[in-house]
Formats: C-alpha cells, structure tokens, sequence
C-alpha cells in the first residue's frame, strides 16, 4: 500500500475534523474539551457587586479567612483576559484543530500533535471549582428606610440607621 504525502495530510485533516474537532469541542456544553463559553452575565454582576462585597476564600485555600477585595481596573482587566480567551483564542483553537492535524508528517506525529491540543486545552482546568463567599460590607436596607420622625435614631423597619436626607 502506497500512500502519497499530499493523501495522509486529507487524511490527517478529516481525522482531525472527525476525531478531535467533533467529539471533543462542538456541541458538548461543559464538558466540552476547550471549556465553557465565556458568561457575561456573571462578570456583569461581580462588576456591579464588586464595590461593595468583600470576598472570602474557602477553608482549604491558603489564605483562607482573610477578606479580600479586588480593584475594578483588575476585575476589568480579569474580565477581558477571560473573554479574549473564553471567546476568541477558543474558537480559534477549535476551527483550527483539522489544519494543524493535516500538518502531521506521519501517525505518530498526528497522535501527538491532538494529545498536545487536548493537554493545552485543559490545562487551566480545576477539579473542583474554588468557592468564596461573598460579604456585603454596605450598610443594611430597606425599603422604609426613612427615619419615621426627624427625632428618630434608627429605621423602624430594620434597625438600621436612618438613609440620609436626599
């Protein structure tokens, strides 16, 4: 059996297509091979909370107890690191499997190059998501919190000290 270069590269390219591309990335939802798409809702609401919320690393994290709070120009830069990534090099990545499976000299290239593209992918993956907890370090509200009488101290509603005049 004789087989040309330019034969083994289509065929490189359809087995990565099939192979890797297929099964591994597309239609697979979070246990996709190159991760999740990237959630601007969740980034919008830790934008919107970060101000005011003091987060706490969990027990098995070093660290763990002390609150923290996180700039908003390094919440913004994390945001937009995190869509480039999430959104862009991972479409990149997936559309661009089957070229460079086509590029593989021979089999054992090929094997390499896609166990190479499975390891990169995962490579930021955790086992198990790290959990904060998140404080509201704001004053407590209500919706009456309104001093009931010019003379009064506290909400009669919540106990919380009175909003200021508007």
């Amino acid at each position: 059996f004789n087989q040309t270069t330019e034969d083994s590269a289509y065929a490189f390219w359809f087995a990565g297509f099939l192979a890797v591309q297929m099964s591994g990335y597309f239609k697979r939802g979070s246990d996709s091979q190159v991760g999740r798409p990237w959630d601007p809702e969740k980034w919008r609401g830790l934008m919107a909370r970060n101000r005011k919320m003091e987060q706490t690393p969990a027990m098995q994290y070093q660290g763990a107890g002390k609150p923290f709070r996180k700039s908003q120009s390094e919440l913004w830069w994390r945001g937009l690191m995190g869509f480039l990534v999430n959104t862009f090099y991972r479409e990149v990545i997936m559309f661009t499997t089957p070229i460079l499976c086509m590029q593989s000299g021979h089999g054992v290239e090929f094997v390499q190059n896609c166990f190479a593209l499975s390891y990169i992918t995962t490579i930021d993956d955790m086992s198990e998501p790290k959990t904060f907890s998140i404080v509201d370090t704001a004053p407590p509200s209500c919706s009456n919190c309104s001093p009931s009488s010019p003379s009064s101290s506290s909400c009669s509603s919540c106990s919380s000290p009175p909003a200021p005049p508007a």
